[in-house]
């Protein structure tokens, strides 16, 4: 595996490299980065028989991080140019959560850049709906506090964290992260990614939808089959949405899912 950095809108960015064949490429969830990957055993066990990139969103890792809004508008414009900088024509796209937003804005930006595309613990759909939950999750996270995010994709049907178990799951979130380019993310116009858009991507890509039992997501991955019926839907016994990202049921279902896409070349 080999640490990477190429430079997007004068941004520099981290992504890591491994493997042989057809290439998969991983997003990350939000306030997570590409070792993510590494410490769940997805990106060894998916490298062993395909060509595997992950990239540090913008933000994120060992990425830049600009505390400007508008700076991160372009993130998917980040995943074609880290495709082109690793010489690769067309890849299978997967994304956790956050990720999963970003690979349905590939979808209809990029669709030429896409051979199939799995969404974990996300829908790819993306609307301005819930503009002003994220507003007060980035005021929150701007000073330092992410209960509100902690509460906003904890488990179905379990009862709320307590005020301690709050506070740690608060500071694990923040770890190692710039509150501010967190906030900044959260400040951007969300760009809008409806259920039509990916009915109709799901014409020529095909796409697959993974998610904990427990997660909100898999009711959002569900609705949207009724719209899409090529989307193929994995709901993870038990998981939240996250814990799903760790759990080897993921990577048995995207390597599953990509074994039954591969005529395509993509590179």
């Amino acid at each position: 595996m080999l640490e990477r950095f190429f430079v997007s809108d004068g941004l520099r960015l981290r992504y890591l490299d491994g493997g042989a064949g057809e290439t998969i490429v991983l997003l990350h969830g939000f306030a997570h980065d590409a070792d993510r990957w590494v410490k769940s055993g997805a990106f060894a066990r998916l490298a062993a028989r395909r060509h595997v990139l992950a990239l540090d969103c913008r933000g994120h890792g060992r990425s830049d991080k600009p505390h400007d809004p508008e700076a991160y508008a372009p993130m998917d414009a980040d995943v074609v140019r880290m495709l082109d900088d690793a010489n690769v024509s067309r890849a299978h796209c997967v994304g956790y959560s956050m990720g999963g937003a970003l690979v349905g804005r590939l979808l209809i930006r990029h669709p030429d850049r896409v051979l199939t595309a799995t969404f974990v613990g996300a829908s790819g759909m993306a609307s301005t709906a819930r503009s002003s939950e994220r507003s007060h999750i980035a005021n929150g996270i701007a000073g330092g506090d992410a209960r509100a995010l902690v509460l906003a994709v904890r488990p179905t049907g379990e009862p709320p964290p307590d005020d301690i178990q709050l506070q740690s799951a608060s500071a694990r979130l923040l770890a190692g992260n710039d509150p501010l380019a967190l906030a900044a993310l959260l400040r951007t116009p969300v760009v809008p990614v409806s259920a039509e858009d990916l009915a109709a991507a799901s014409a020529t890509t095909p796409m697959l939808g993974v998610a904990g039992t427990n997660d909100p997501a898999l009711n959002a991955l569900l609705s949207l089959q009724k719209m899409v019926p090529r989307l193929e839907v994995v709901a993870i016994e038990g998981a939240g949405h996250a814990a799903t990202i760790n759990r080897p049921e993921v990577i048995d279902a995207i390597e599953r899912f990509v074994d039954s896409h591969t005529s395509v070349r993509s590179t």
